[in-house]
Order: C-alpha cells, then sequence, then structure tokens
C-alpha cells in the first residue's frame, strides 16, 4: 500500500521500496527539552514523568484551594455534578450514585427510558482526549468524559463519540 507506515519511520512507495520519514522536532511542554522519536511517534507532549507530573500540578484551571490541589475524589464529585447539570438542562431526571463503589454513576430517566452514566475526568492533549478505560465491573449505557474547561465529551458503551444526550 502506498504511503503505508511499516516500522518507526519508514514508509513503503509506490515501487516497494522503503523510504525514511523525517519527524519535524519537538519539545516537553514544561521543560522545553527535545523529545525523543519514539517521544514524538507516541505523541507525546512531556519528556519524562516527572515533567508530566509537574504540569499537572501547574496547570491552569486545576482545582486548587488554599494553594493545594483537590484530591481527586472531590475532582470527580465536582465533575459529577457537572454532567448532572449538562443533564437537568435537556430536560433528564438525574439521580446520583450514594455509594462509593456503585457500578455506574448517574442515572438519567427521560420518559420512561432510563440510562446508566458512567463520569470520568479527561485531559485535552494534542492530538486525542486521554481518559482511564473503565473495567468490566463498570455498568453503564454512557461515559460522560469531563475535561477541567468543563467541556463534556459523551462516548457509548463501545467507546464511540455520540451526541448524548440531545440525541435521544
Amino acid at each position: 500500500m502506498i504511503g503505508e507506515q511499516i516500522s518507526g519511520n519508514l514508509i513503503i512507495d509506490n515501487d516497494g521500496d522503503l523510504i525514511p520519514i523525517k519527524l519535524e522536532p519537538r519539545y516537553c511542554l514544561n521543560c522545553g527539552q527535545p523529545l525523543s522519536m519514539n517521544q514524538i511517534r507516541r505523541d507525546a507532549i512531556y519528556c519524562s514523568s516527572f515533567c508530566n507530573n509537574r504540569a499537572n500540578i501547574e496547570r491552569k484551571g486545576s482545582y486548587y484551594v488554599d494553594g493545594k490541589l483537590l484530591p481527586s475524589g472531590i475532582t470527580g464529585a465536582i465533575h459529577e455534578l457537572i454532567v448532572c447539570s449538562n443533564l437537568m438542562e435537556n430536560g433528564y431526571y438525574v439521580f446520583r450514585s450514594q455509594s462509593p463503589v456503585c457500578p455506574c454513576d448517574l442515572i438519567a430517566m427521560k420518559g420512561s427510558r432510563l440510562f446508566k452514566i458512567e463520569v470520568t475526568t479527561g485531559r485535552k492533549c494534542i492530538r486525542r482526549l486521554s481518559y482511564p478505560k473503565k473495567h468490566e465491573g463498570y455498568i453503564y449505557d454512557y461515559i460522560a468524559i469531563v475535561t477541567l474547561d468543563h467541556s463534556i465529551t459523551w462516548r457509548d458503551r463501545q467507546d464511540r463519540e455520540t451526541l448524548f444526550p440531545k440525541s435521544i
């Protein structure tokens, strides 16, 4: 296939010859050091876990109280309430789990239809949305991925982006 990337920085041209690809240099968004070729291929934006952690702590839009980063449980609760508000604005009745080990976070009801919703926190990277994948113990129809700018991306059980709740 023309232009098929087969390994690392090589593609196959029309004649079946291997042609090297020149990748543009990129730099760590935290410290400015050049990224390695592996990091560029993986769409990394930081050179190390140290820079990644430091950037997350200093990231504008993170939740802070008195200069300290809030625990992830509080951030999760804030994001659940953001999703609840969005659903109520779209005409749903919303029920929130009181148990920290419930298989889904919210139940949304419109008419006689019920939807199980899992809420998670995501981060916008350069080319994609990064969020923790949920294991089989979670039971949900939709997952709401909330980023620190309070935007919500909806995905169905097959991890396809969807327009829920407006599409129902």
